[in-house]
């Protein structure tokens, strides 16, 4: 597999094992995506290197693997700490309009 920026890979090969004609396998690959990465749909270029039933050494034409690339979720911490936030906020006007209701009636 052919890695480009925004990916990373620590290994762009896999591995399939002997394969009988018109078995089908699933090369999996590890990658990491930088962080300022664009949210949309990438094209990774693989081929699929192989021996033949002469144990000749062969390479398959390039082919393209998409790869959809998302938008990093808002973290769990982030929404801990607007709940927060909005608590102390709501606490801080109940309070403000007791102390208003307070002074009125004196």
């Amino acid at each position: 597999m052919s890695v480009f920026e925004p990916f990373q890979s620590i290994d762009d090969s896999a591995y399939l094992g002997d394969l009988k004609p018109g078995e089908k396998a699933t090369a999996r690959y590890q990658l990491s995506v930088d962080a300022a990465a664009v949210a949309k749909e990438y094209a990774l270029t693989t081929e699929v290197r192989y021996r033949d039933a002469l144990d000749n050494s062969l390479v398959s034409d390039t082919f393209n693997i998409p790869v959809q690339v998302q938008a990093k979720p808002v973290s769990g911490r982030l929404i801990q700490v607007l709940a927060a936030i909005g608590l102390i906020a709501f606490i801080g006007i109940g309070a403000g309009y007791y102390l208003l209701v307070m002074r009125k009636k004196k």
